[in-house]
């Protein structure tokens, strides 16, 4: 079975993103992404799904450290 896996636009990452650092301020970044994933997944529990938007989230939050870092 081949499983189809979402690719989130940056509009959509960036915005969870925001969303969930507001509501948990000083969060580590891993369990940002953690509960980033469950919202982009609408909670769905399936452990593929959940680690590539994880995935997404850290690359994206990776993305802005070096943009910062400029």
């Amino acid at each position: 079975m081949t499983r189809i896996l979402a690719r989130y636009s940056e509009t959509r990452l960036r915005d969870v993103l925001t969303m969930q650092r507001e509501a948990h301020p000083g969060i580590h970044d891993q369990l940002l992404a953690d509960y980033c994933a469950e919202v982009l997944t609408g909670g769905c529990g399936d452990d593929a799904a959940l680690s590539n938007a994880a995935d997404q989230v850290l690359a994206l939050m990776a993305r802005e450290h070096v943009e910062r870092a400029r």
